[in-house]
Formats: C-alpha cells, structure tokens, sequence
C-alpha cells in the first residue's frame, strides 16, 4: 500500500477581530442635527443611521407601550438603547440592577470588590446540581431563586445598604436615560461600521460619550 503525504505551504495569514460591536455615540446636548451632518458629510464619515434626539418623555411612553404588545417594536431607535441604558425611574429597571448586584457584586470600571453574595448562589447551584444530576439548567434556576430570595431579605431590612437605594452607581454604565435626554445620538448601522479614525474624530469634534452595544 503507497502513503501519500502532501505539505501544504500556507500562502499567508490575517488577524482575525471576533470582538463585533455597534458603536453609539452621545453627543454634547448644545449641538444641533443639522451641525453635525454637516460636519460628518464634511469630513466623509460613513456607516450611521440618520441622526436623531433623544426625548425622555417620548421614550417613556413607547417603552410603556412596548411592555405591552405582542410583538415588540424591534425598529424603533428606542430600541437600541433599551436594555444598555437603565432609567432609575422605572420599577423593572431598579430591581434587574439590584439583582444584577446580587448576582454580579459590584461592577464599576476597575473595581476589585469581591461578590458579596457568591458563596451563598454557588452553594444554592451546587445543591441543586447534585441533588439533580444530568438535569438541564436545574442550577441556574436554583441561582435564580436565590437572587429572588435575598432580594426579598435586603427589601426587607429596616436601613438598606448603599447597593440598594442607590444601585445604578455599582453598575457597569452609570449613565441613565435621563443623561440622554436632548442629546443627538449617532448610532452604527452595523457591527463595527465607523472607521477606527473616525471615531476618534467624533468623540474629539462632538465632544461624545461612547458606547459598545454588542
């Protein structure tokens, strides 16, 4: 029996960036649509959708309103920013940023601060797995059901921890949809749409907070 061995020379190699993300810019509330279109025609920006400015009310009410259709508007600018930007107004937001605490422990930028709670949710998950073993998912509802039940311990508590009354600040964005409120957003069209030089030119020129949704 004849072995044949072919050697395959590689013809060349790229860097592959697995890390997609639509960008989203926050721009400086004392500047105008009409401004800086002019400016992003100007310099040949590409790769956003038409501007347009957050109105805290108006976003307010389509939340409200989405909660209770069938078939959530997925269209609506709104959309984009529900879920990465939390309004510390709104009952459903404060209590997943509590129990994000919870589960997560403190979040900030650096932060070094063991989680408070993790010994407790991995001992919960842990019973549950052995207790059940080869169930699907059998941990991570017990997890789920002990971030219920030490939510209902703190709400409960005469004098809250600071985690509680104030939880946005231990979040990973402490911006809030009320900072959005009169701003022109300037969001990607897709994944990584904005060339890299230009987004260092609009947080420059605009003077923009910048986030990552993706």
């Amino acid at each position: 029996m004849i072995q044949l061995l072919f050697t395959i020379k590689p013809h060349s190699s790229i860097d592959v960036i697995t890390n997609s993300s639509t960008e989203l810019f926050i721009c400086d509330k004392e500047q105008t649509i009409q401004m800086i279109e002019e400016a992003l025609k100007t310099r040949g920006v590409t790769g956003y959708l038409p501007l347009w400015i957050f109105d805290l009310k108006e976003y307010r009410i389509w939340r409200e309103n989405n909660r209770h259709r069938k078939y959530p508007d997925y269209d609506h600018n709104y959309h984009m920013v529900e879920g990465w930007f939390k309004d510390t107004e709104d009952e459903e937001d404060v209590m997943e940023l509590r129990k994000n605490y919870i589960e997560e422990g403190d979040r900030r930028e650096w932060s070094n601060t063991p989680k408070e709670f993790y010994d407790r949710l991995y001992e919960a998950q842990r019973a549950a797995e052995k207790k059940n073993p080869g169930q699907h998912g059998v941990g991570y509802h017990a997890k789920d059901a002990e971030v219920d039940k030490i939510y209902e311990e703190v709400n409960a508590l005469d004098v809250k921890p600071d985690w509680w009354t104030n939880p946005i600040k231990y979040h990973y964005n402490d911006m809030t949809v009320n900072d959005l409120d009169g701003s022109v957003m300037i969001l990607g069209d897709g994944d990584n749409s904005f060339r890299w030089e230009d987004v260092e030119w609009i947080e420059d020129t605009f003077n923009t907070s910048r986030r990552h949704l993706g």
